[in-house]
């Protein structure tokens, strides 16, 4: 139909709307962004200032600093809370990062963080190479989208650190990929792959620290993988001293395969050479839907250990030994390992011994006996004589009941370590434009838990200025 005369056509209309809407988001921009200019400053590396750490000397808290790709010879004291990012990363594969962060050998870390801060700093999207440690922290702090390899203890957590790991890269460790001493303060480990580290992907040693309120040290979604190529180690392994401590670990919907020695590994007298002791270990550790393959036993020791809705299949020697005491072993799969079980606590009853039917990536084929046959309710008595309620939400299986292992039927319900759409695309549709722009503002400073659909492009929990600049480094795109 034609358009009356004088009165634009339709594709004008849309047209003129646009430039309106474009204007709009201009002027909008600017008054939020002087609004909030005096609360974070942005600082540029090399624009403004030559190296990482002379920005660092000069930000504030809350600031962020952006790092053009290129390599900085540097070991950074990241002293404050701040938020120190590449300006660009590949958030699907952080090995292909292109800001490099080389210390050269250095004796600490390549990035340093002291002990005392009052809040939080967050590292984002570099490569992490050539010292001692890749992070040595003695404080919380948030690291995403890194590459970390070439140093000995890629991730290294000392007392008073913690915090979150999520979507890295730990790979190539001289010794460990992550090492928590003294965790005397909450840590999440998730959405990582750790792999191909001489020692331990994880290591996490038990000192006899003096702890009032329980620390939880969560461990969800990553891939473990190869580790112990430097002569032997655990995907996972916890060390035990002289006391029992208030710590208390959940070792939930992660792949944990064909590790050298065991995928999780329990030992004590402060040992790390992994014998296969099956150590009495009495802090609490929960293991639920994860699959270990390929190991050389599955887990070894633990006298406070629910394994729940878990597979073993293929382990070379062992799935379970002396997991005793008051452990409770229960729906979980068996298939093709070397024995399934010795000295374990076993629920015969809720036990399958048959084959998964596992793809070549370890999700569950059609027809697949682990479909549906897990619990999402389980009452546990724990070793202390705390009752332990287990409940899964729905949102976390997609049958009637959870599957078994790491992967449900229809897809992974917690996002894959490399799950991530279009950088600054927020409604999906596969530009990034002033919708999304609209979208970031309405959630300005609040806690999502939905990612980019909110506006949280880096997936850090809550949208702020550095999801703002993914947003305007992808604009029009």
């Amino acid at each position: 139909m034609r358009s009356p005369v004088g009165f634009p056509g339709i594709k004008s209309m849309h047209k003129f709307k646009v430039k309106i809407i474009s204007i709009s988001l201009a002027v909008t921009l600017f008054y939020f962004l002087s609004a909030h200019a005096v609360q974070a400053a942005t600082l540029r590396v090399p624009q403004n200032y030559s190296t990482i750490q002379s920005a660092v000397n000069a930000a504030a808290t809350g600031d962020i600093i952006l790092v053009a790709p290129g390599t900085y010879h540097e070991e950074i004291n990241l002293n404050k809370g701040i938020t120190l990012a590449a300006e660009q990363y590949d958030s699907l594969n952080p090995r292909n990062n292109q800001t490099v962060i080389d210390a050269g050998g250095g004796s600490g870390g390549v990035i340093n963080i002291p002990q005392g801060l009052n809040s939080q700093p967050k590292i984002s999207g570099f490569w992490l190479r050539n010292a001692v440690s890749g992070t040595l922290a003695y404080s919380p702090f948030i690291i995403e989208f890194c590459y970390l390899t070439a140093a000995g203890d890629l991730g290294e957590y000392e007392k008073g650190s913690g915090g979150i790991s999520r979507n890295n890269i730990y790979e190539g460790g001289g010794d460990d990929g992550i090492d928590l001493d003294h965790q005397i303060k909450p840590i999440l480990i998730e959405n990582n792959l750790i792999t191909k580290n001489s020692q331990d992907g994880i290591e996490i040693r038990l000192q006899d620290d003096s702890i009032a309120q329980a620390v939880d040290i969560i461990i969800k979604n990553n891939r473990l993988e190869l580790n112990g190529d430097g002569g032997g180690g655990d995907g996972i392994q916890i060390i035990d001293y002289q006391t029992d401590t208030n710590r208390r670990f959940t070792i939930e919907r992660n792949l944990i395969i064909d590790n050298k020695q065991a995928g999780l590994g329990l030992m004590d007298n402060e040992d790390t050479s992994e014998d296969f002791r099956a150590a009495s270990i009495r802090e609490q550790i929960r293991v639920i839907n994860n699959t270990f393959s390929g190991n050389d036993h599955g887990i070894s020791g633990g006298d406070n250990l629910l394994a729940l809705n878990n597979i073993f299949a293929n382990n070379k020697n062992l799935a379970l030994k002396n997991v005793d005491n008051k452990s409770q072993i229960a729906y979980n799969l068996f298939w093709n390992n070397g024995t399934d079980f010795t000295g374990s606590n076993v629920d015969l009853l809720h036990m399958l011994k048959s084959d998964p039917k596992l793809t070549a990536g370890f999700q569950l084929q059609p027809g697949s006996p682990a479909v549906d046959a897990g619990t999402s309710a389980f009452t546990w008595t724990s070793l202390s004589g705390e009752t332990v309620n287990i409940a899964l939400p729905p949102s976390e299986f997609t049958g009637s009941r959870p599957d078994l292992g790491r992967y449900e039927t229809q897809g992974s319900v917690i996002p894959s370590p490399t799950g991530m759409g279009k950088p600054g695309d927020a409604n999906g549709n596969g530009k990034v434009d002033g919708l999304d722009y609209v979208i970031w503002l309405n959630n300005y400073n609040k806690t999502v838990t939905n990612g980019a659909s909110s506006g949280d492009f880096n997936n850090s929990g809550k949208v702020d200025g550095l999801d703002y600049v993914i947003w305007l480094n992808n604009y029009n795109k």
